[in-house]
């Protein structure tokens, strides 16, 4: 189900944002991005699958766009992720809707994918390893109304490469959540500990909560942080989604 996005002045109960939250989590732990470095690519290869007969002629034009850019995305899977056969047939998605991405001057395509499970996802992303940078790359999918939420992490991912630290920013039940280590640091990220989102980050936009249940909302934050620093609990069962590679944000 999705999250309508409310008026930013909307009171809503500490029930109703858990519930919010974990609907927009859920929606991003189940999409990404596949951003093509050649510009027009899709159209370029969707006109080569045409003439070499590989879409239907007899297709409505709609139908023709939407089955070549169901054969780019298995080339990509065959190609590119080098993906086994028995993952490609298995994997499930949902929808996928074409965009377009601004590079600088440069205007280049991007598929927006939806899976249909988390175990699609993870699927996908023990692949990921494989991609050439030269030709795609994989952007990690922000639902619209986590974004300030993701950008002030991504800020503060910026900043910290500079002092050699490396942050990655991952996608929980019920909140994104943290890993951070030295780049000269070889222990498996994997191994590495989760910690939340600081508390000066931005809320999600999903309207606002009364005085009480703002300070039940920091009050259990600040339990879970004094949890997870005397390592008693994980982050937001973040392990269910850990053994996925990076994707780049």
């Amino acid at each position: 189900m999705e999250v309508n996005p409310p008026n930013n002045r909307e009171s809503i109960s500490l029930e109703e944002r858990d519930w919010r939250v974990q609907t927009i989590m859920a929606k991003s732990r189940l999409k990404t991005n596949m951003l093509f470095k050649e510009p027009r690519f899709l159209g370029k290869r969707s006109a080569e699958l045409a003439e070499e007969g590989k879409v239907g002629a007899d297709l409505s034009e709609n139908d023709k766009k939407s089955e070549a850019v169901r054969q780019i995305i298995n080339e990509f899977m065959t190609n590119q992720l080098k993906m086994s056969e028995e993952d490609i047939s298995s994997i499930s998605m949902e929808r996928f809707n074409v965009k377009t991405f601004k590079d600088k001057e440069t205007t280049k395509d991007m598929l927006e994918i939806e899976f249909s499970t988390i175990s699609d996802t993870i699927k996908w992303n023990k692949y990921l390893h494989n991609i050439r940078s030269d030709e795609s790359c994989i952007k990690q999918y922000i639902h619209p109304l986590a974004v300030k939420r993701w950008q002030y992490l991504d800020t503060v991912a910026y900043v910290m490469r500079k002092k050699d630290i490396i942050l990655k920013i991952r996608e929980g039940k019920s909140d994104f959540y943290i890993l951070g280590k030295s780049k000269y640091d070889r222990t498996p990220w994997k191994e590495i500990n989760h910690d939340m989102v600081p508390e000066g980050a931005p809320d999600f936009d999903i309207g606002v909560l009364n005085q009480e249940d703002r300070k039940t909302l920091t009050d259990r934050d600040n339990y879970k942080r004094s949890k997870i620093a005397d390592k008693l609990i994980e982050v937001d069962d973040a392990i269910e989604v850990d053994g996925a590679v990076d994707l780049e944000s």
